[in-house]
């Protein structure tokens, strides 16, 4: 959370209190207590009655109230400037005596520290009172680094490192369990009303920050420099996610400008060949090319034709689509070779599914009255 320039607060946690007092029909005040020392210290003493966002620890348990729900999980990063060339990810070698600041008495520091005993690490740590002066002594160059919870998109430096991911929860002062069965209720409700709020929620606040170069570890970048040219299978019909022009006869659309920005980012190279579905699914299995550049899918999907598929980077309708017949759908036309045309299929037992090898022979089907739909 942090105040934006007419001096709102903003972020995660206060995006969630709203919607918490929205359900719940709370109102809020909020104190700037300067730092976590101070936030905490005013907790303690029942001063203030809560602090979104907070590590539950046993040490912890026995001094305040936590939420029965955490807010999301968060984790700890070590931050770099992104000119600092220095450092790679997890390169521990490169970490020995790093001067990295921290949160005084937060528990971001005392995981940092366990991560640095783990891998015989021995940086310099220098603790700071509050976020924006640790932050703004790395931007200065008076830190080497910042051992700090996942800053999001609001990052505007490089993370050479990422550990510990653990729930966040609410605390409630110890003289306010009025107050903690209110949140409880209502955290409960927003929950069994929308189970993937807190998902939402989370990726819009600490997806990866468009402004953030990827950082590689030293096997990484040793294979980039060395890499062959990737073979890349391409679906030449399936516009506007990727197709071949008709007019320059090159890869095209959503998936081309896609790999582009990856061959910026890691010198990799590529060599795109324009290959239907079913047939790019048989040359990958049998390894005769490197990689299908979009698949639909699942786990299953994925073992069946012997490859690892990405996390997803664009979601998509499927939509159906037919000719103003009043008749009702028989013969659904379908492309071959896609796992949402197998799908499909098996939704509609008992209708005839004509498989076609690309989308323009299905639509063409569809006007030609050869099949009555098509997804």
């Amino acid at each position: 959370m942090s105040r934006s320039r007419s001096a709102e607060y903003i972020g995660f946690n206060i995006e969630f209190l709203q919607k918490l007092a929205k359900v719940g029909g709370m109102r809020y005040e909020m104190l700037d207590e300067g730092s976590w020392e101070n936030a905490w210290h005013q907790l303690l003493e029942g001063h203030i009655d809560m602090i979104p966002a907070v590590f539950r620890t046993e040490e912890r348990e026995k001094e305040v109230l936590f939420s029965n729900l955490p807010m999301g999980t968060l984790y700890v990063t070590l931050n770099v400037r992104v000119d600092d060339k220095r450092y790679g990810y997890e390169d521990f070698s490169s970490f020995q005596g790093m001067r990295v600041g921290i949160i005084r008495g937060s528990s971001d520091g005392e995981r940092f520290q366990r991560y640095c005993e783990k891998f015989g690490v021995k940086p310099i740590i220098v603790p700071y009172a509050e976020t924006q002066a640790l932050l703004s002594a790395l931007e200065d160059g008076t830190l080497d680094g910042v051992a700090i919870t996942h800053l999001g998109r609001s990052s505007t430096f490089r993370s050479v490192a990422q550990f510990s991911p653990e729930p966040v929860y609410i605390a409630v002062a110890k003289n306010r369990p009025d107050l903690l069965a209110r949140l409880d209720a209502a955290m409960n409700a927003i929950v069994l009303r929308d189970p993937n709020y807190m998902m939402r929620l989370y990726d819009k606040y600490f997806a990866v920050s468009m402004a953030q170069q990827p950082v590689f570890t030293k096997e990484e970048e040793a294979f980039l420099k060395q890499a062959d040219v990737v073979i890349a299978a391409y679906d030449p019909s399936w516009a506007p996610l990727e197709y071949t022009d008709t007019e320059t006869g090159m890869f095209s659309g959503v998936t081309s400008d896609l790999l582009s920005t990856f061959s910026r980012y890691t010198g990799l190279r590529f060599r795109f060949e324009p290959i239907d579905q079913a047939e790019a699914l048989e040359k990958v299995k049998k390894g005769l090319i490197d990689m299908v550049c979009s698949v639909t899918g699942d786990y299953l999907w994925d073992e069946r034709n012997k490859m690892y598929t990405t996390r997803y980077y664009l979601r998509a309708p499927t939509m159906l689509v037919r000719t103003k017949q009043p008749h009702a759908i028989e013969r659904i036309a379908l492309q071959g070779g896609y796992w949402f045309s197998e799908h499909v299929a098996a939704d509609h037992p008992g209708k005839e599914i004509i498989f076609y090898k690309n989308v323009r022979e299905c639509f063409d089907a569809l006007l030609k009255g050869d099949a009555d739909a098509v997804y």
